[in-house]
């Protein structure tokens, strides 16, 4: 993606993550966390900004596409998609272990009841400003460890 400056975050194909993306505005920040990867390396890589608000996502009726949903038409297509712009790569991976971790560590903190701990599965959840502040914290903490 950081050649490429802007991807179009498509392929969401559960209601509420869906939903989480249509509540989002241009310019919020995102966390780029991969999920289809190795355990250990599973995890926060990055940040993006959203460029565009969601609009009908053209992969769900294309039929050549990964995402695919074949009871998607032009007209009834019920999949989102943003348009989200490169901003950083980190040097390190915050793992989920690592952020589950934090979180057991302090049960009354910040990342608690963060939802990415209890829904993993989902793409696409919101974070407080106080989260983001935390998760960005963990992430020196982990350069700064790293050097």
């Amino acid at each position: 993606m950081q050649d490429d400056k802007t991807e179009e975050w498509d392929g969401v194909r559960n209601y509420q993550a869906r939903n989480f993306l249509r509540s989002m505005n241009v310019n919020d920040r995102c966390f780029f966390y991969h999920s289809k990867t190795k355990p250990a390396l599973t995890g926060i890589v990055g940040t993006v900004r959203v460029a565009r608000i969601a609009q009908p996502d053209p992969s769900a009726c294309d039929s050549k596409s990964e995402y695919y949903d074949p009871k998607c038409t032009e007209e009834t297509n019920k999949w989102s998609s943003v348009l989200v712009e490169f901003e950083q790569t980190f040097p390190v991976v915050l793992t989920l272990k690592e952020i589950k971790q934090e979180a057991a560590n302090d049960p009354d903190g910040l990342l608690a009841n963060l939802a990415l701990l209890k829904q993993s599965r989902l793409s696409v959840v919101p974070l407080t400003r106080e989260q983001w502040d935390e998760v960005m914290r963990l992430i020196e903490i982990k350069i700064e460890q790293n050097r």
